[in-house]
């Protein structure tokens, strides 16, 4: 049983550490991970008059060459500036571990790299639309996004398996800010 647990830890490890490595960025993306400067450009963007779109992606998390499970799935927020580009939302761990301090990231190099690619006609990733902007309220999303930030969440890898409190990952984050339009 000792021995199960350490190869599991040193997997979890491992995912972790490729599933949050850096990859290259484009230029025009600068990765956000300050949660104050966050806000600030969340509610920017709630009390502009541009319209913007938002959608939920997922991806695969640790490389194209694994089967997609459950496990190895990440979700975030595609914000769409229409004209003016778009940025990416997500919510992930402020460390290499399964169990650490949770942070929301704007424009996660990862996030923008396999959804550049995705654009470009390349899925490798495995890049899906879980839900499309004519579904979600965008300006009570980022409302419950600046009220989760502020708020703060732990991040906790199997959340969405063994839901522990005031712990989410990214796809339980997406869950629990996502605000659909009432029809």
């Amino acid at each position: 049983m000792r021995l199960y647990s350490s190869v599991l830890k040193i997997m979890l490890t491992v995912f972790l550490i490729c599933s949050c490595s850096s990859v290259p960025i484009y230029p025009d993306f600068e990765p956000v991970q300050d949660q104050e400067i966050l806000i600030s450009i969340l509610e920017e963007l709630i009390n502009s008059q541009d319209n913007f779109s938002i959608y939920v992606l997922s991806r695969r998390t640790l490389n194209y060459r694994f089967r997609q499970t459950r496990l190895l799935t990440h979700s975030f927020y595609l914000i769409d500036l229409y004209d003016n580009g778009y940025y990416t939302l997500s919510f992930s761990g402020a460390d290499n571990n399964p169990y650490t301090r949770g942070i929301w990231v704007l424009n996660k190099d990862t996030d923008i790299f396999s959804y550049q690619l995705f654009i470009e006609g390349n899925n490798m990733w495995n890049v899906d639309y879980l839900f499309r902007d004519n579904v979600i309220d965008s300006y009570h999303t980022l409302r419950n996004v600046i009220r989760i930030i502020a708020a703060g969440a732990d991040y906790y890898y199997r959340d969405h398996i063994r839901k522990l409190p005031n712990a989410l990952n990214c796809n339980t984050a997406i869950l629990e800010t996502i605000a659909l339009v009432k029809h």
